[in-house]
């Protein structure tokens, strides 16, 4: 026995006691992070505690200038890129007497170098995708090395670990010498023990969370939610279009399902959105149209009619059952500051156009980081301007930062933060919504004969001198950030855990009563084959401006390369994305969240549960939609009912189409099957409430319902 526990000891502790140490590399390292890196977090101490940041003796310059942090304060709101107002809009500060800087970062990734000497701005930038590579791409040096503040000093005391470790455990084997072998693996496990007790809360603190609940947390799918902005359901390469390449979206498709038969939640942009945040589809949602937000709130000089404080939203939910929730984009659904804002909405991050107006450029002077302006562009390009004579040049409407990038950058950024934890991506992208500005180096894929005539502006937005290059351009600028998302899924291992979506919010742009040649924007469907043979384009409730592109991928849960006919809308999503999340209500007998739904979960249909041509809706799906003259439409089974102007003096008949045999709605079947007219009505009027906001009338009858 005595002989067996000699070879125990002998063998055992240097086994035990060498991965001890890579335990107690870590702890040290997060307190020499401590110690070394002075970082204030506004959120948790506030303002009052600034002056407690303790500042290196040993800098030549003799320590801290004599600079009050009012001083500091004053100089951070002289910044042009970004809006710091109180030291509440600081989240770190990082001084570095050595060299004479100070560094403070504002929410997103942004970051202002303050010269110590006299309060200079030396340096306002935002976080670049190459850092965030670097930084992210699971190397010794980044992933979660990065966070542990990892420079010389630590690198020293590292070194100074492992080279005791060595002394005290390889060195007296290789000489052989049994009794420093016994007297340093007891002086190895005193010292072991002691630090072991001094950094096991350090390196082991679960704030709480107890071993179940990081189980079930390890086992939830992230969520990536796409949204492109007035694309048409032809204008993706996996539907058939040969113009315009999309080989990222197109990956997708192999990768996952393709829907042939799926429905936004409106025509048009903000009723759209508040159908897929909310589950609820155009007879209930609270926004029905394109309302701007100072119509009914004057306070308010930018963004649309937001929704209240009473909406709950998909955000809401996956927020408060444990995801990380960043939506990086357009919003459309209230101002800054209101009821509507994202913040407000579930929404742990926004960066963005909160407006949709101001997203009518792709060069605007700021973009919202939460409550902050960002500034990005000190001369914007505008999103309206006729040029009737003269030569149209596109490059007298590109600025300095392209929006698209500058938010690409930040999703990834969230993606890098949160790789560790479920989270829930919005990326509600504007491409290729209007005004029509690309780089310029984009339209250098596209042939010059595609375009014989320039497009002046007479449809409204911008000029440009190759509209129909410029269109195309924007749809593979569009693929290629969702190739940008792909690519970091793979980078940080997300990819087979994670669930992407990828839709439209309505169809592609109308036509416009000034230019015939072109839509508005000088957009030009019909080139593109945009809708096929489908009947109408945005702002309509026709096929053509509600039937979109969707296409969804989980790896090992979802069939690649299949597809699905499965009638399916916006107000879907938000029972399939709370089952695929293993929501808690779900599991709750009294919960009354899912029943105020409108919408059916696809999961079934997702994992190839139920056939192509099998699925059978047991709710129908509604619009009912204030605007382009007032409109309303219902589909249920195969049957389609629509009625419009209703906005105007002389509303236009009831009509019926069989979409099953006739897609294009072509045949008005109404007076041939009037209690199938009937039918329709009845579900309409079932399922619309009162909107005083966005009032729609049915028979004469305003909708307030008497």
């Amino acid at each position: 026995m005595n002989r067996l526990l000699r070879r125990i000891h002998y063998w055992g502790t240097p086994l035990i006691a060498l991965p001890l140490l890579v335990v107690i590399s870590t702890g040290v390292l997060l307190q020499i992070k401590k110690q070394w890196v002075w970082v204030q977090p506004a959120e948790q101490k506030g303002a009052a505690k600034l002056s407690e940041i303790k500042i290196d003796a040993s800098n030549p310059q003799g320590g801290m200038p004599a600079l009050d942090f009012a001083t500091l304060l004053q100089r951070l709101q002289e910044c042009q890129s970004v809006e710091i107002k109180t030291w509440d809009d600081v989240q770190r500060i990082d001084i570095r007497p050595s060299k004479g800087i100070a560094k403070f970062s504002v929410r997103g990734g942004w970051e202002v170098q303050l010269d110590l000497s006299d309060g200079r701005i030396l340096q306002e930038a935002i976080r670049r995708s190459d850092w965030i590579e670097s930084m992210h791409d699971g190397s010794f040096f980044g992933g979660d090395w990065a966070k542990l503040g990892v420079f010389l000093p630590a690198a020293l005391v590292l070194l100074v670990m492992w080279g005791t470790g060595l002394w005290l455990f390889v060195l007296p084997f290789l000489v052989k010498r049994r009794r420093a072998i016994r007297k340093n693996n007891t002086v190895a496990i005193l010292v072991l023990s002691t630090a072991w007790y001094a950094c096991s809360n350090e390196c082991f603190s679960s704030e709480g969370i107890s071993s179940e609940e990081n189980i079930a947390t390890a086992s939830r799918p992230n969520i990536v939610f796409i949204l492109a902005d007035d694309l048409g359901v032809y204008e993706l390469g996996c539907y058939g279009q040969t113009k315009i390449k999309t080989p990222n979206i197109d990956r997708l498709a192999r990768e996952g399902m393709r829907f042939t038969q799926h429905y936004s939640g409106a025509p048009v942009c903000a009723p759209s959105r508040c159908v897929l945040m909310t589950g609820k589809h155009l007879g209930h949602a609270q926004i029905r149209g394109n309302k701007q937000a100072k119509v009914s709130f004057p306070e308010f000089n930018e963004g649309q009619h937001p929704i209240t404080d009473d909406a709950l939203t998909i955000a809401e939910v996956l927020q408060r059952n444990g995801y990380a929730t960043g939506a990086f984009g357009k919003w459309g659904l209230g101002p800054v500051g209101s009821s509507g804002d994202p913040n407000k909405q579930g929404f742990d991050r926004f960066f963005g156009y909160n407006c949709q107006s101001i997203a009518h450029t792709y060069y605007p002077e700021y973009l919202w980081d939460n409550n902050l302006k960002v500034r990005i562009n000190p001369e914007p390009t505008p999103g309206h301007k006729k040029q009737p004579l003269g030569d149209v040049k596109a490059e007298e409407w590109i600025g300095q930062q392209y929006a698209p990038e500058v938010m690409i950058e930040q999703a990834q950024a969230f993606m890098a933060d949160h790789r560790n934890d479920p989270f829930f991506l919005y990326l509600p992208f504007i491409e290729p919504h209007v005004a029509m500005h690309p780089p310029l180096k984009a339209l250098e894929n596209f042939p010059l004969e595609w375009d014989e005539r320039p497009y002046r502006g007479g449809n409204g937005y911008l000029p440009h001198p190759r509209p129909r290059a410029a269109y195309a351009a924007m749809i593979e600028e569009l693929d290629r950030h969702v190739g940008k998302v792909l690519d970091a899924l793979d980078r940080f291992g997300l990819n087979e855990n994670t669930l992407v979506v990828f839709t439209s919010d309505n169809g592609p742009t109308h036509p416009g009563a000034q230019d015939p040649e072109f839509h508005i924007g000088g957009a030009d469907p019909n080139f593109f084959s945009s809708t096929l043979d489908l009947r109408g384009y945005k702002g309509s409730v026709y096929e053509g401006g509600i039937r979109v592109p969707m296409i969804a991928r989980w790896p090992n849960h979802i069939p690649a390369g299949s597809e699905h006919d499965a009638p399916s809308y916006f107000a879907d999503w938000f029972p399939t994305l709370c089952e695929i999340a293993q929501v808690q209500e779900l599991r709750d007998d009294d919960s009354e969240i899912f029943d105020a739904l409108d919408g059916e979960s696809l999961l079934p249909v997702l994992e190839g549960q139920v056939r192509y041509g099998d699925f059978q809706r047991n709710s129908p799906m509604v619009w009912v939609f204030p605007e382009y003259t007032g409109q309303v439409a219902v589909r249920w089974g195969d049957f389609k009912l629509v009625r419009r102007g209703l906005a105007t003096s002389s509303p236009m008949g009831w009509e019926l189409y069989d979409l099953a045999n006739d897609p294009g709605e072509g045949v008005n079947l109404a007076d041939a099957y009037p209690q199938v007219v009937e039918e329709g009505k009845s579900i309409l009027t079932s399922q619309s409430e009162p909107n005083s906001v966005f009032p729609v009338r049915f028979d004469g009858a305003r909708d307030e319902g008497k």
